[in-house]
């Protein structure tokens, strides 16, 4: 019988942690799941690891191994290979508590039919059981993330699982960035414009701190080398937000225009018209160009190394 959900897992020489993962994945109360495990070119021990944990047989798993190419192209590679009406990613250093399957699929029945909600999303402890950011104001709340944040003022990251027909309708082809450099997850912007989410304040995924992720994260957003990645999150942003909530909530488009143009000025690959022929608006573009004097003064304060 066909699963419900996949737990998918992009990972790059991450056979040090990927044990941690697999034991919380077998305890949990509800195997009405399978592992996809996607691996971007590790050089370490992940395949034996993994041909190991197939062989013991506790929980269904599919690896595939293709050379670098970054985690969203590695994300959407996978998503092209889910066959269940729902998925799940949990990073290769992270883990979920023993009843976090169990409580989505059970949670998920109630928006089975409803295809206006893309997805369930609840909270997130960190790996001494301290629950991050702040609990949402209703349980359950149907809402988009950009509201969650902007309008009820909820911080904090979370996770959760989604429809894998409502992401593989974005019809996007990352194939095109190949090359290109670290690339955020641009393309949540526009699922959120997109869809609704519920919101729930259980539990479902344990969060572990690793100094060196987040050092390279904060690395790679002050370097010219991953300006075009930046400048392509901050454009989705804009793009998919603005004609939904700017004239209610401009500051954060604004912000996030004021970036684009920042990491734009920074991609050696784009001029000053073209980042501005890429914005959906006449009133956008207006802005941007009284913008402009600003971003380039800030970027000759703090140029990106």
């Amino acid at each position: 019988m066909q699963k419900k959900l996949t737990i998918i897992t992009p990972t790059y020489n991450r056979a040090h942690v990927l044990p941690r993962l697999y034991a919380s994945l077998c305890k949990q109360t509800s195997k009405d799941f399978m592992w996809l495990v996607m691996d971007d070119g590790s050089t370490d021990d992940t395949s034996e690891l993994i041909e190991k944990w197939k062989k013991e047989n506790t929980i269904e798993i599919e690896y595939h191994w293709h050379e670098n190419v970054h985690k969203v192209i590695t994300m959407f590679r996978g998503f092209d290979l889910i066959q269940t009406p729902y998925h799940f990613r949990v990073d290769s250093d992270d883990e979920i508590p023993e009843k976090s399957v169990e409580i989505l699929l059970d949670k998920a029945k109630e928006i089975e039919k409803d295809d206006a909600i893309s997805s369930l999303i609840g909270r997130i402890q960190d790996q001494d059981g301290n629950i991050v950011g702040t609990a949402f104001p209703i349980n359950p709340l149907d809402s988009t993330a950009f509201l969650m944040r902007n309008q009820y003022k909820v911080k904090g990251v979370h996770a959760g699982l989604q429809k894998t027909k409502a992401v593989k309708s974005l019809n996007y082809d990352m194939e095109i960035y190949k090359g290109r450099g670290y690339l955020p997850d641009f393309w949540n912007y526009a699922f959120d414009a997109k869809y609704t989410t519920r919101f729930i304040n259980d539990v479902i995924y344990t969060y572990h701190l690793d100094l060196a992720d987040n050092q390279s994260n904060t690395n790679a957003r002050k370097s010219k080398k991953h300006a075009f990645g930046l400048m392509l999150t901050h454009l989705s942003f804009v793009k998919s937000y603005y004609h939904l909530y700017f004239f209610k909530y401009p500051l954060p488009i604004l912000n996030q225009l004021f970036k684009y143009l920042y990491s734009g000025l920074n991609n050696e690959e784009e001029t000053i018209l073209g980042m501005i022929g890429k914005l959906n608006s006449l009133l956008l573009k207006l802005i941007a160009l009284i913008l402009l004097p600003a971003v380039w003064i800030y970027n000759l304060l703090k140029p990106m190394n």
